[in-house]
């Protein structure tokens, strides 16, 4: 592959109160590099009370963000910005109890500095608001039975063009009586940016009253008492949550205001046999608001579903979305049935429907149909679905598509020391139209994995495993794809442990394979031998330091590599070890990689079974 991502976080308790912390990461395309680091000190001074300072540093073209409406056949890209930059902050918090206060509650503030050509996969700082500052402080004291709660705050934002936004609040909540309660708030917003200069003062209130253990009501209201420049956010409402009979649970909101009618709704029902029922209503006037959408365009959103369990072997379960929004109307049902005719054995078929009437973009029809089987005994664990998918799209200049999926996984137990795996992937797709490739996928393997239980130092793994790609991955948005191929690959990794401290490993594999780099060019052969040699040593508990050498020898080619690497591993849990290194070689121990891009930092998972 052209592009690559890595990174990787290390953090250290120099003393039983500070901790210091490094992340850093790296995000290769083939064209450009984006480059992150940063580095953090947390002092705790109890269980929730600490003070903390972060500080970071980025370098590249930033991160583009990909939306797709289609389910992920057609993607509207917003590219990244170029720019280096550093954000650094500082945070503390304070709990009353570990100060001796009889109160529960916190107290805290910030203050972060963030400059132009910063960026993360979270925020990006660009020419349009310059150098960006943001700092505030809060209190937050819960109520009593004989005290009331409070909140208090204050949130300010501030950039190099001018801009300006001061959020400051205070909320008070407390109890009536045993079964009435309320909360009170007061917020102030002063909001100077993107064409807006303007203040408002808003005041809200809610009054709740407990029915009984399990109903409650309450009705809400908000509203600006001064007001220049900004819009008004005007609501009042009332909502009610509670259990009533056969299993019925509800909560529902209804509200006026500013951006329309709003509403909410959920009922849902658990009967005795575990059947349930449930449906739903939204309308968020803030969506429409947001969106630039008009009230009287904003529908709504509907579910309706549930389970049935229909005998001890047969369950069914289905769901109908409807969303009324802007232009568009989408309605989308799944629907399935569960068999289980025995403790081990189960069956299931999933049928989905989708339609998007959209009068600007165009409509869209979408039907997939699946089948599962899963089975499980004390020898054997398999499972696998076949999908069909279609996409039908009413603009001519999109594509219809045709999409055919096959997934499974075996494994087998011959005995207390061997196991035979076997694992299948198979995607089809056929497109009528040029923006959208026609392709095949395969990528099946069948493996021997040998234990002994009485000598568990060790471990063999032998596999064939069969691999075709005829489009080629597509890597980080370029457009050109990458190699295809067909590939037969024979294997064989083993590792043995000399004693506590040290484990030497080992593989060998072969590879005969048809290839071209592109798409549509004449495949030639590519066949390959790889050698791996490593020595892993148990350095300190649960640390690992391992060292390897690989060898790839190029038949067809007449020509070889050799590289190196180092890694450091920590260990999670009884069955999974994380490792960060550095692979001074380009070549991997992938033998279906064709590619000689592996030299660098990388991230490893490593999981047993």
């Amino acid at each position: 592959m052209d592009g690559f991502s890595f990174g990787g976080r290390a953090e250290s308790w120099a003393t039983d109160d500070l901790r210091i912390g490094v992340t850093a990461m790296e995000d290769e395309t083939g064209v450009s590099t984006q480059r992150g680091a940063g580095v953090d000190l947390r002092y705790q001074m109890g269980d929730n009370s600490f003070v903390q300072l972060d500080y970071a540093e980025s370098e590249g073209p930033g991160f583009e963000t990909s939306l797709s409406d289609d389910g992920g056949l057609v993607f509207a890209t917003n590219t990244g910005v170029d720019g280096t930059g550093t954000a650094a902050k500082i945070e503390a918090q304070l709990d009353l109890a570990d100060f001796g206060s009889s109160r529960s509650g916190v107290v805290g503030g910030y203050f972060e500095d963030r400059t132009e050509g910063f960026s993360t996969l979270d925020h990006t700082v660009t020419a349009d608001t310059g150098d960006e500052r943001l700092y505030g402080v809060f209190a937050n004291v819960e109520k009593t039975d004989d005290a009331f709660g409070y909140r208090v705050y204050a949130d300010i934002y501030e950039n190099a063009v001018g801009d300006e936004r001061t959020e400051v609040g205070a909320e008070l909540s407390g109890d009536i009586s045993p079964r009435l309660s309320y909360d009170l708030g007061i917020e102030n917003l002063d909001e100077r940016e993107d064409g807006v200069d303007g203040n408002r003062t808003d005041v809200a209130a809610r009054l709740t009253y407990a029915v009984r253990d399990d109903l409650d009501v309450y009705i809400f209201g908000q509203g600006a008492v001064a007001s220049e420049g900004l819009t008004d956010n005007d609501r009042v409402g009332l909502g009610v949550n509670g259990a009533f009979g056969n299993g019925w649970k509800v909560g529902a909101e209804v509200s006026d205001g500013t951006g329309g009618l709003g509403a909410r709704v959920l009922a849902t029902q658990t009967r005795s046999d575990n059947s349930t029922a449930y449906f739903g209503y939204e309308l968020d006037p803030g969506r429409a608001l947001d969106a630039g959408v008009a009230a009287a365009d904003n529908g709504g959103k509907y579910v309706l579903g549930g389970t049935r369990q229909i005998s001890d072997q047969v369950s069914m379960f289905g769901e109908n979305t409807y969303d009324i929004f802007g232009t568009s109307q989408e309605l989308i049902g799944a629907y399935g049935v569960t068999y289980s005719p025995t403790d081990f054995l189960s069956y299931t078929v999933t049928m989905d429907v989708g339609q998007l009437r959209d009068d600007a973009d165009g409509d869209i029809d979408r039907r997939a149909l699946s089948f599962g089987v899963r089975y499980e005994d004390e020898s054997l664990r398999a499972a696998g679905r076949i999908e069909v998918r279609n996409d039908d799209f009413e603009d001519p200049d999109r594509q219809d598509t045709n999409a055919f999926f096959v997934v499974a996984k075996t494994d087998y137990r011959l005995s207390d020391d061997a196991r035979l795996l076997f694992k299948a992937d198979y995607a089809r797709t056929e497109a009528n139209g040029a923006s959208f490739q026609d392709g095949t996928l395969v990528d099946a393997s069948l493996g021997y994995a040998y234990r002994p239980v009485d000598n568990e130092r060790l471990n063999v793994l032998a596999r064939y495993r069969y691999f075709y790609d005829d489009v080629g991955q597509e890597v980080d948005g370029v457009s050109s794809a990458g190699p295809v191929q067909e590939s037969h690959v024979l294997s064989v990794d083993g590792s043995y442990d000399l004693n506590q401290q040290w484990t030497l490993g080992g593989k060998f594999g072969g590879r005969w394979t048809d290839s071209a780099a592109t798409a549509g060019a004449e495949l030639a052969s590519n066949d390959a031998v790889l050698a791996v040699a490593n020595a892993r040593y148990h350095a300190l508990n649960k640390w690992d330091i391992l060292v390897e050498a690989r060898h790839l020898e190029l038949i067809d080619a007449e020509a070889s590599e050799t590289g190196f690497l180092g890694a450091v591993y920590r260990q999670v849990g009884d069955n999974a070890q994380v490792g960060v290194g550095y692979n001074f070689g380009r070549i991997s121990s992938d033998l279906t990689d064709l590619t000689f891009d592996d030299q660098g930092l990388f991230l490893n998972i490593v999981a047993a079974y």
